[in-house]
Parts: structure tokens; sequence; C-alpha cells
């Protein structure tokens, strides 16, 4: 049995309330690379709101080298269930130091990132 739609709603909402807080990072991605993301997740990694408006942000480029064949069972996951996760990875910096966060996704309705973004979708945090 799946949840109420009411219940869903609210954990879309409390989603958004924690992306916008800024507490801890949360990101909008695609197979294609990162699509919006909160401040609080470009802090961590390093990149400005600029180079990711521009497109220059993927979370391939991100992901360690020894972490890629996770990510690909990861995207096969994904591909194959709809979703992915939870798991934990480690991704560098613009400086390449490594930090790891735990990362989920499934292709769900919108939850925006930042306070007036319509459209965006949390996929991981």
């Amino acid at each position: 049995m799946s949840p109420a739609p009411g219940y869903l709603l609210a954990a879309l909402a409390a989603l958004g309330r924690m992306a916008a807080a800024n507490e801890i990072g949360m990101v909008t991605s695609t197979l294609d690379g990162v699509r919006d993301a909160n401040e609080a997740f470009l802090n961590l990694t390093g990149y400005s709101r600029a180079e990711l408006t521009a497109g220059r942000v993927h979370w391939r480029a991100l992901t360690a080298p020894e972490w890629t064949s996770m990510d690909d069972s990861a995207v096969d996951e994904l591909r194959t269930t709809g979703s992915y996760g939870p798991h934990l990875k480690e991704y560098r910096r613009g400086g390449n130091s490594p930090w790891t966060p735990a990362s989920s996704g499934w292709p769900g309705p919108s939850v925006n990132c930042r306070p007036g973004t319509p459209g965006s979708r949390v996929t991981a945090c």
C-alpha cells in the first residue's frame, strides 16, 4: 500500500524547507549533470552559482575515481528500479580534498532546492 498523497506532499514540503535552510547540502541531478543545488552544497563542493548555471558542475567530475564503479551500479539501479541508494560515496572538492556525503535518488515530484526556483527536484542529498 502506498502512502497517502497528503503524507507525500508533507514530506516533499519538509524536504524543500531543509534545502532552503542550507543546513545540509541538497542537489538536483540528472544523468547529464547537476541541474540545481542549494548554497550548502555549493559551499561543500567549492563551486559557484555561476559555474552551476553555466553547466560546469557534473556529479561524475565530483566523484572520486575509486567510486566510479559504485556510481555505475547506482545508475543501473536507477534505470532498473526507478530509484537508488541510500549509500555513501566520496566526492572531491575543487581543491581535490575529499568529503563523504550520503546519497540517494529518485525521479520524484518537484521540491525546490532554493526559494523562488520553481520546478527543481531534489534527487540526491
